[in-house]
């Protein structure tokens, strides 16, 4: 997974595809009514075709369909607990997923990828605590850093985008995968007119 590395102004087009990508295909998954429920970095593999284009594959849809697997319990493992009967990775989980809301949808995987998007862009978990319930708390009551904080050279149509994707209430959030893809798009286009004023 790509993560906070080089200048964030040369970097940001191909985040932006990538997290593009990775909506595609929860875009797709949304359509039939799948939800992911873990994206994570670990679940988003970058892969080199034959003609040499990168295409992002977003695995591990189990959690989507089987609520009965279990890991051991850490920050960054998948966690499936019946207190409410929320499911994913800490790190990754959207507030209504913390709380044990039964009626989670679509918006937590945008949430997820928001959190995935800030950590590439900066290299840092958005909520990271000492601990998991420190962090379960952070997730559902402090706003993350500015993008800035860590790269002052970050796009603030990027933070713009991200701001919304990581709103703590889901009606205020992207509502579609593809709405997300659209604010993503138009960053892309602003970073590259800004670095190519005349192309």
């Amino acid at each position: 997974m790509v993560r906070g590395t080089g200048t964030t102004a040369g970097r940001t087009p191909r985040r932006a595809t990538i997290a593009i990508q990775i909506l595609a295909g929860l875009r797709a998954a949304h359509q039939v009514a799948i939800v992911h429920r873990d994206v994570k970095p670990d679940n988003v593999f970058l892969i080199r075709t034959g003609d040499d284009r990168q295409v992002v594959k977003l695995l591990d849809f189990g959690l989507s369909k089987d609520l009965t697997r279990y890991l051991r319990p850490s920050e960054d493992s998948t966690q499936v607990t019946r207190v409410g009967l929320f499911v994913g990775t800490p790190s990754y989980m959207a507030p209504e997923q913390v709380t044990g809301d039964t009626a989670v949808d679509a918006r937590a995987d945008l949430w997820a990828a928001g959190v995935v998007l800030y950590e590439m862009v900066t290299g840092r978990k958005p909520f990271a605590a000492s601990n998991v319930p420190q962090m379960l708390v952070k997730i559902g009551t402090d706003d993350p850093l500015p993008l800035q904080t860590y790269r002052p050279d970050s796009p603030p149509e990027l933070q713009t985008v991200i701001d919304k994707a990581l709103q703590k209430n889901p009606d205020r959030r992207y509502q579609k995968a593809s709405s997300f893809m659209r604010g993503l798009v138009e960053v892309r286009r602003k970073v590259i007119e800004k670095r190519f004023p005349n192309v």
